[in-house]
């Protein structure tokens, strides 16, 4: 499965500049004949805008509307890293993931909401883990902030997930943070990372790009620099399953004794 990871500067509060850029990077991408084009988070109109309510995509329509024309008119399957979205409940960071037919496969609204930020006091947060289905491969989804939770990606990983996705807008101050992540994730789960960030600044706070793909030993397979580009790089389930066959590590699990004793909020000093 060939992925194309496009990183981009994002235009804040400006959906329609935002959808031009995507277009065009998405037909620059289709050169190299991907199976799956992943889009960063909050692409749409940018990360905590400061007009995020008014702004939010009512129910996802427009962009939702957008991914799937886009899918169709490629023949390829798309990620859509996240938008603001507004349903009945408040303001969601919601990632929509269509097939070629540009139907909609799988939703994912973030999980672990950025309070350094101030995301959790916008945003409501999602409860529910998603694993979806690309062409016969399994894969998983999380959110930027939800990369630092090992719970939620060794689930995925659980659930069959060949591939996890992960769009971020991860800023250059936490870039060694960013990048270790992603390779310890594919390590410690044996699977494919394809970590999507922005680029530039949105505001004062400036964004490093530095999308990666990461193999499942945690080699590096494409890794973008700071400016716009589409990233790309081939993950075959076949190699994935090799790594396992040669360390199969998930067999000595003991998840018999997970489990916390005493107060399971109190945090180590």
């Amino acid at each position: 499965m060939k992925i194309s990871a496009l990183q981009f500067h994002v235009i804040p509060a400006d959906r329609k500049a935002n959808m031009d850029t995507v277009a065009r990077l998405a037909d620059q991408a289709m050169a190299a004949g991907p199976d799956v084009l992943v889009l960063p988070e909050m692409w749409d109109i940018g990360f905590i805008t400061r007009d995020v309510s008014s702004l939010a995509d009512p129910d996802g329509r427009e962009a939702g509307g957008f991914l799937s024309a886009l899918a169709r008119r490629h023949r390829v399957n798309i990620v859509g890293g996240s938008i603001a979205r507004k349903d009945s409940g408040g303001l969601r960071n919601t990632c929509y993931i269509v097939n070629r037919e540009g139907r909609r496969v799988a939703a994912y609204d973030k999980i672990h909401l950025f309070s350094l930020q101030g995301e959790n006091t916008r945003f409501q947060a999602g409860d529910t883990p998603v694993t979806f289905d690309l062409e016969g491969v399994r894969a998983g989804i999380v959110i930027c902030y939800d990369l630092r939770f090992g719970e939620l990606t060794r689930m995925a990983a659980l659930d069959g997930a060949k591939i996890l996705f992960v769009p971020a807008a991860w800023p250059t101050v936490r870039l060694s943070f960013w990048q270790i992540l992603l390779r310890a994730r594919a390590m410690e789960n044996q699977f494919f990372v394809v970590g999507v960030n922005i680029c530039g600044f949105l505001g004062s706070q400036e964004y490093p790009g530095a999308s990666l793909i990461v193999g499942p030993a945690g080699e590096i397979l494409a890794q973008a620099g700071d400016g716009e580009t589409c990233l790309s790089a081939c993950c075959d389930p076949a190699a994935l399953e090799k790594v396992r066959a040669s360390l199969s590590f998930f067999q000595d699990r003991r998840p018999d004794v997970y489990r916390l004793s005493g107060n399971p909020e109190k945090i180590a000093s």
